[in-house]
């Protein structure tokens, strides 16, 4: 069995989330496979930029004060929604950001680790949903048979995308 420092190599590297170290002045120190190919650069081109300068504006602006407070506090900040199109991307996706402080071997604060899980696949879910149920909702209020059924059909075909 590998090392402790090779197992979390690689339990960093295999991450289906986003994994990043950033210092004190929010520059990347590191970050995983994930969010190199979600921002569009290599893991070492990442390295010394500063978040706000390879996040979109709109995330950078949720995002970077809670990172600075977390390094001022040392308090931990979770499950932060944000939405947005990647560095990388053609595509608005949503998400949920957790950070964390990092400690140095004496215990100093060090910087902040970051947890990115995409979290699309799950609003375009609960956003389905919250169509069907419109559906039943106005197919149950409607004044008759024809109406309801237009009803269905109209939600349904949001629900999916179509129309």
């Amino acid at each position: 069995m590998p090392d402790r420092e090779s197992l979390l190599g690689l339990l960093g590297a295999s991450a289906p989330v986003g994994l990043a170290a950033l210092d004190r002045e929010l520059r990347y120190v590191a970050v995983n496979e994930w969010v190199a190919a979600t921002n569009g650069l290599s893991a070492e081109e990442h390295r010394g930029r500063p978040f706000r300068e390879l996040n979109d504006p709109a995330t950078a602006e949720i995002i970077e004060p809670i990172l600075r407070e977390v390094v001022d506090s040392g308090v931990p900040a979770l499950r932060i929604p944000i939405a947005g199109v990647p560095r990388g991307g053609d595509r608005p996706v949503t998400a949920e950001v957790s950070l964390f402080p990092l400690h140095g071997p004496g215990g100093e604060r060090v910087g902040v680790g970051c947890v990115v899980v995409d979290t699309t696949d799950r609003q375009l879910a609960l956003e389905r949903v919250a169509h069907l149920q419109e559906a039943i909702s106005s197919a149950a209020t409607a004044p008759n048979a024809e109406s309801a059924a237009q009803a269905i059909v109209e939600h349904v075909l949001a629900a999916v995308g179509a129309y």
